[in-house]
C-alpha cells in the first residue's frame, strides 16, 4: 500500500509531462508531492465512520492516497464516504483506476470506503448548493464532515462564469484557489478542512473581502509556511511561498480562538525539529485585516513595537503612488540617446539599489533610459522622492528596497518613472532631504523588512499595503537621516535605524539589530 501514493503521483506527472508548461501554469496544475500529501492527511484530525470526506480537486488522486493510507495504518475499522472531483478527463480516468486500487486494499483492513468521482467543476457544481437552480440538479453533498485538497491556482478575470455565478455570494476573488477556499468555508460541517495553496491571499486589497468573509465562516486552526517559494512544488517550478492552512466551522463549539503555526524551508514539514508556535486571533489579524505569520519570538517582538507606532504616510502628509510611465502605452516618448531639448531621465525597478539612485546604468541595460517631456502627464515635478521597488527577486535579502532620489543631483525640471516603482512624496511641500534619505533607510532595515514579510509572503509589494505600514514620528525619520549623512558612505542602516529608535524610546533597548530577514 505504501506504493500507492507514489503511483499516482507517477501517473500524474506523466500525464502533465506531455504538456506545456503554459499550458499548465493556464489551469494551474501542480501536483501534490507524497510528504507533503502525508502531511495534510494527518490535519484532518480524528476521523470517524458515516462520516463524508471530499477533494474538490483531486488530480491524479494523491491527498486521498494519502488518506487512505493513514486510515489503514490506524488500523480502525470503519465506513466512510468519499467524492472526489476532477474537471481534466485525463487525470480524472488515472485518478479513478488508482483510487478503485486503493479502495480494494483498505478493504481487506476493514476500511469499507463509498467512493464517487466526478469528472465536472467543482465550483460551478457547488455554487448550485447556496443557489440553488430549478435546471440543474448538483452532485456530491451540500457540506461534508472532511476536506482536502491542493485545488489549482490561476488568476480569474471578471468574465469568468465561476467568478459571476460566485458574485454577491463569495466575494473578492481574484484567483481560482480562493474560490475552492470559500465554497469550501461554506461547505465544512463538524470536521476539518486541509488546504495547500499560494500565500497571497493573507495581503493584499485584491483578498481583503476574501479574507473577512473566511474569518466570519471559520476557526482556522493550524498553519505551516514553507519559506521557500521554490521546495513545495520544486518539480512543477513555482516561485512563490506555500502554506498548508487547517480550519474548522465557525459553527462547531469552541472557546479556543488561538492559531498554531508552524514553518519549514523543506519539503517534508513533519521532519521539522520546531514546535508549533501559538498566537491569537487578534495579533494573526492585524488592525487592516492581514493576515500576519509570525514563527520565532523575535518575530512577535517586531509585531508588538511597530504596531505601537501610530503614524502612516498619510499622517505625516505624504502620499504613495505608482510610476506612471508604462513603456508599451509610452513608447513613442521613450528615448534610448539623449536630446537636449526634450529628454529627461526614466528610472526603472533596476536603477534602485538599496539607498541610491543608480543612473544611468551602463551599455548592458537594454532599456530606453531617458524620456521625452513632450507628454507631461506621464512625467513628475522634479522633487525629492523615496524610490521602492514593486516587486522582489527570488534571491534578494530584502523585500524592500528603497532609495532617497534628491532633485538637486540631477538637473532637470521634470522626471520619468516607470510603472514598476512606487514613489513617496509630500502632499503639501516637498520632503526634505533627511526625510527621504531617513524613509528610505528604514524601508531598508531589518526590522522593517521582517514585519513586512511576516504580513506578506508575495514578490509583490504594493502601495496599499506601504499606506499601512507604521512609521514613526517624522522627528525620528528625520533622525535617521541626519545621521545617513553623518556618516557618509560607512554607514550601517540597520544598526542606525535601532538605535535611533532606542535614543527615542520606540523600540526597547535589548531589541537585537535584525540583518537577515530571510529564513534561510
Amino acid at each position: 500500500m505504501n506504493s500507492i501514493i507514489s503511483k499516482s503521483l507517477q501517473i500524474g506527472q506523466e500525464i502533465l509531462s506531455q504538456r506545456t508548461s503554459r499550458s499548465r501554469k493556464d489551469s494551474g496544475q501542480f501536483l501534490t508531492p507524497e510528504p507533503l500529501a502525508k502531511y495534510m492527511a494527518q490535519q484532518l484530525g480524528v476521523i470517524q465512520s458515516v462520516e463524508h470526506i471530499l477533494d474538490p480537486a483531486m488530480g491524479s488522486g494523491t491527498l486521498l492516497c494519502a488518506l487512505i493510507e493513514r486510515l489503514i495504518d490506524e488500523g480502525n475499522p470503519l465506513e466512510v464516504w468519499i467524492d472526489g472531483f476532477e474537471l481534466d478527463r485525463e487525470l480524472f480516468v488515472a485518478a479513478e483506476s488508482v483510487l478503485n486500487e486503493a479502495v480494494a486494499h483498505a478493504s481487506e483492513h476493514n476500511i469499507n470506503i463509498t467512493l464517487r468521482l466526478f469528472n465536472t467543476d467543482f465550483v460551478l457544481n457547488g455554487m448550485q448548493f447556496l443557489r440553488p437552480s430549478l435546471l440543474e440538479t448538483p452532485v456530491g453533498e451540500k457540506s461534508y464532515h472532511h476536506i482536502i485538497a491542493n485545488p489549482p491556482y490561476f488568476k480569474i478575470n471578471s468574465n469568468d462564469p465561476r467568478r459571476q455565478v460566485a458574485e454577491n455570494l463569495l466575494s473578492g476573488h481574484t484567483n481560482i484557489y480562493t474560490l475552492f477556499m470559500g465554497l469550501a468555508s461554506q461547505m465544512i460541517d463538524s470536521g476539518c478542512a486541509c488546504f495547500v495553496v499560494p500565500r497571497s491571499f493573507c495581503s493584499g486589497a485584491y483578498f481583503k473581502q476574501f479574507r473577512r468573509d473566511i474569518m466570519q465562516n471559520v476557526q482556522i486552526q493550524h498553519i505551516h509556511i514553507f519559506e521557500s517559494r521554490t521546495e513545495a512544488f520544486r518539480q512543477d517550478d513555482v516561485l512563490q511561498e506555500n502554506l498548508v492552512i487547517s480550519f474548522t466551522s465557525r459553527k462547531t463549539d469552541s472557546t479556543d480562538n488561538c492559531i498554531s503555526i508552524s514553518s519549514s524551508d523543506f519539503l517534508d514539514p513533519l521532519s521539522s525539529d520546531t514546535e508549533p508556535r501559538h498566537i491569537t486571533e487578534n495579533k494573526f489579524v492585524s488592525p487592516l485585516g492581514l493576515f500576519r505569520l509570525p514563527t520565532t519570538d523575535l518575530d512577535e517582538m517586531i509585531l508588538d513595537v511597530v504596531d505601537s507606532w501610530s503614524d502612516r504616510l498619510h499622517s505625516q502628509e505624504m502620499e504613495i503612488s505608482t510610476g506612471p510611465v508604462v513603456a508599451f502605452r509610452a513608447k513613442q516618448y521613450l528615448q534610448d540617446e539623449p536630446s537636449q531639448l526634450t529628454s529627461v531621465p526614466l528610472l526603472w525597478m533596476q536603477h534602485i539599489k538599496p539607498q541610491q539612485v543608480e543612473w544611468p546604468l551602463n551599455s548592458n541595460f537594454r532599456k530606453s533610459q531617458y524620456v521625452s517631456d513632450e507628454e507631461p502627464s506621464i512625467l513628475v515635478d522634479n522633487a525629492n522622492y523615496v524610490l521602492l521597488r514593486r516587486f522582489s527577486a527570488k534571491e534578494e535579502a530584502r523585500r524592500l528596497v528603497a532609495a532617497p532620489y534628491l532633485a538637486n543631483e540631477y538637473d532637470f525640471d521634470m522626471l520619468g518613472l516607470e510603472n514598476h516603482l512606487n514613489y513617496i512624496y509630500g502632499k503639501k511641500r516637498e520632503l526634505t532631504n533627511q526625510e527621504v534619505i531617513g524613509l528610505s533607510a528604514l524601508l531598508n532595515s531589518g526590522l522593517i523588512d521582517r514585519y513586512f514579510r511576516i504580513s506578506n509572503g508575495n514578490t509583490q509589494v504594493n502601495a496599499t499595503e506601504l499606506r499601512a505600514l507604521p512609521i514613526p514620528p517624522l522627528s525620528v525619520i528625520r533622525a535617521i537621516g541626519e545621521k545617513m549623512i553623518a556618516v557618509a558612505e560607512n554607514y550601517d542602516i540597520d544598526a542606525i535605524v535601532v538605535e535611533t529608535l532606542q535614543t527615542f524610546m520606540l523600540i526597547p533597548n535589548d531589541f537585537p539589530i535584525l540583518r537577515e530577514t530571510r529564513v534561510i
